[in-house]
């Protein structure tokens, strides 16, 4: 039985995870790509009611839902990989939402009604795998 430092057995770990803190943080990407001017090349304002929404000014709106690919386990890559990519065109102002490639798992949170948004909408839990081991982590989506 293989552990961290002989404290921890890591073959089957589990842990509990606010799945609105995921959310929370690819918005906060999203402000940033704004601000930054890496998406939309017209300004670099970002709308005020995602700020809001950001920094709970505004109810948390439900069309603004965490979405993950249909799979019931991600197998773990062997180097680690991170990708974000703006939904809608760069050229336009109109965004639709951000994808983040997280290893093997496409996160996926649209900026409203999105027809076609693949996936789960808000899953329960995510399970990585990598060999013999497990990872199980459960989104919990209670607003705190």
């Amino acid at each position: 039985m293989g552990g961290i430092q002989g404290e921890v057995d890591i073959h089957d770990l589990q842990f509990e995870f606010n799945g609105r803190n995921i959310e929370r943080w690819m918005l906060k990407v999203i402000c940033g790509g704004i601000a930054t001017g890496l998406y939309g090349k017209r300004g670099r304002a970002v709308p005020i009611d995602l700020v809001e929404i950001l920094f709970e000014k505004r109810p948390w709106p439900s069309t603004i839902a965490l979405h993950t690919t249909r799979k019931k386990e991600y197998i773990v890559p062997e180097e680690p990989r991170v990708n974000f990519s703006f939904m809608g065109e760069l050229t336009s102002s109109h965004l639709a939402g951000l994808v983040c490639k997280y290893f093997a798992l496409d996160l996926v949170l649209p900026l409203g009604p999105y027809e076609g948004v693949p996936g789960i909408k808000q899953p329960s839990k995510l399970v990585f795998v990598n060999d013999d081991r497990s990872i199980e982590i459960k989104l919990d989506w209670v607003t705190p």
